[in-house]
């Protein structure tokens, strides 16, 4: 599961007295997609759970149930108990799936992922980032309130998670994708079509003791089968590429180059600042000043493995900038 990946990856939560200084940490950004939807689907569990024993009644009649003649799985949280534990437990696939949008937004522009592809894979970010951000309405806006807009505010998720998913596919690389993964992609997408597709019909047509205009025998597979897909997601995506990011302690102010007291030169800075990252397999020292000169002062003294590990660096990015025009400089 990647939740539990995710919770016991991070340091220190379990007691690591580690005195480790410096670290590289590879982060996968579908370890958040696919956490996103399994803390999801647990609080659905959870929530229906409570409801059973303790909200029984609000199962037998409920608005969402007068609307399409059966209970959807958001039935359980509308009512105490499990309306609170699930906005409580909500924060949970919100975080990740805006952690998602970010690092897969971060991931293309590093990989090079440029034309439609990238116009694409920034549109459903973003669009995911805030379709997520808005689902916790569902927990002020009851069906008690206005069950159409309650509804509205959960089936748009629908769409945007497909979306983001199929987004997903463009930064796999070339001859990774399987089957497996296209035939979940479809499947995935049918569903989510079929659900939303259903779902709108029966809130445009709903009338007060009316039945709905598409059978529960149609919609509740749909229903059920979706959110079955979201555990399932991670299983199905392709094998995309890691992010590399450099955890380090500093005593200075972020983007301060640290003071030592001397003068030096170009290849002495250079020196000094792959010194100070811990840049794995840099290259020699008449290397690392050539690529320095060379680079336009970016991110140099490394070779094409390792260039990315300071692509961030505040503290390289100040120090570049200051060597600009300026080749004594104290550091």
């Amino acid at each position: 599961m990647k939740l539990a990946k995710l919770i016991l990856g991070v340091r220190g939560l379990f007691g690591d007295s580690s005195e480790e200084q410096h670290r590289l940490v590879m982060v996968s950004p579908e370890d958040y997609l696919g956490a996103a939807g399994e803390s999801l689907f647990f609080t659905i569990l959870t929530a229906w759970s409570m409801s059973f024993f303790y909200s029984y009644e609000n199962l037998l009649d409920n608005p969402l149930k007068d609307i399409f003649g059966y209970n959807n799985a958001c039935v359980a949280w509308d009512v105490p108990p499990a309306l609170y534990t699930s906005s409580w437990l909500f924060i949970c696939p919100v975080y990740c799936s805006m952690r998602y949008a970010v690092l897969a937004l971060k991931r293309a522009s590093m990989g090079g992922l440029t034309g439609w592809k990238m116009t694409i894979t920034r549109i459903a970010c973003i669009c995911y980032f805030f379709s997520f951000s808005v689902v916790p309405l569902i927990f002020v806006v009851l069906p008690s309130v206005n069950a159409k807009a309650h509804t509205m505010l959960f089936t748009q998720l629908i769409f945007f998670r497909w979306f983001v998913v199929a987004a997903n596919f463009l930064t796999a690389d070339e001859g990774t994708l399987r089957p497996s993964n296209w035939r979940f992609l479809i499947i995935y997408g049918i569903i989510s079509g079929g659900l939303l597709t259903s779902a709108f019909i029966n809130l445009a047509l709903a009338v007060p003791g009316g039945s709905p205009s598409v059978p529960p025998y149609v919609q509740m597979p749909l229903d059920a089968l979706w959110f079955i897909c979201l555990p399932l997601t991670s299983k199905f995506l392709p094998n995309t590429k890691a992010l590399a990011m450099e955890l380090k302690l500093e005593d200075v102010e972020q983007g301060v180059l640290p003071t030592r007291g001397v003068r030096c030169d170009i290849a002495a800075c250079c020196d000094a600042i792959c010194d100070d990252i811990v840049v794995p397999r840099a290259p020699p020292r008449e290397q690392r000043v050539l690529l320095f000169k060379q680079d336009a002062f970016g991110p140099a003294c490394l070779n094409r493995e390792s260039r990315t590990l300071l692509a961030g660096s505040p503290v390289f990015a100040a120090a570049c900038e200051e060597l600009k025009g300026n080749p004594q400089h104290d550091i």
